[in-house]
């Protein structure tokens, strides 16, 4: 009886263990907010493939491979975007989304800035492990200054119409495809030049987030006042 009440133990442990373990991985994947990452995903790929739409001779499948590091670091890159953006908003998310992570309760400010933190470097680490082009980098640390300082104080962009109408379409519209399209053709040995098609993609992006930084905070406007 004994022995059985151990193991019983014991398994009972092992699932409030596993219960932990899901509700920290849930409230982690909601912290990080995918859907918000997926435009920048697909047009990341959409440039990609374009590259080797206009130089088919270039295509092999094994570049597929090695241009997955750079897909890992772009997300990284949106995590901590994300992830910043709500650490800095809990005061106006506790009344607007409530149902956020932080607001919750679901997630500590202690865990949020460690989510961050490990995004931020792990990002990093993989453009040095790469050793990627020295303005391959500076693109993608304009990106993260940007991104930065767009939640962040002083600066807090965010907080101004008119900079969050700038900022947000530089950041996200601009400068991250530049960098994709740049680190792209770099990486084949291109030269770097525009062409009607990447003019459109990024262009379309940019005016989605001209859009969206107009409009994105209407439902906050409780939580702002």
């Amino acid at each position: 009886m004994t022995g059985l009440r151990s193991v019983q133990t014991a398994s009972d442990d092992f699932d409030v263990v596993l219960a932990k373990v899901s509700r920290f991985g849930s409230a982690c994947y909601k912290f990080l907010r995918p859907y918000a990452v997926h435009l920048a995903v697909i047009t990341a790929m959409s440039i990609y493939a374009r590259v080797f739409v206009e130089n088919p001779q270039l295509f092999k499948w094994s570049l597929l491979f090695k241009a997955f590091p750079g897909l890992i670091a772009l997300l990284h890159s949106q995590a901590y975007y994300i992830g910043i953006n709500q650490i800095y908003d809990i005061d106006i998310d506790r009344v607007n989304k409530p149902y956020l992570p932080l607001p919750a309760g679901e997630l500590s400010l202690k865990q949020a800035w460690f989510i961050v933190i490990f995004n931020l470097l792990a990002g990093l680490l993989i453009l040095r492990l790469t050793k990627v082009d020295a303005i391959t980098t500076t693109l993608y640390c304009l990106g993260l200054f940007f991104g930065t300082f767009y939640s962040t104080p002083p600066f807090r962009f965010k907080g101004n119409p008119i900079t969050a109408s700038i900022v947000l379409p530089l950041m996200n519209g601009f400068i991250h495809n530049v960098c994709v399209l740049y680190a792209t053709k770099a990486s084949l040995g291109l030269p770097f030049q525009w062409s009607p098609p990447f003019v459109f993609i990024i262009t379309f992006e940019t005016l989605f987030f001209l859009v969206l930084s107009t409009i994105k905070d209407l439902t906050d406007i409780e939580g702002d006042m």
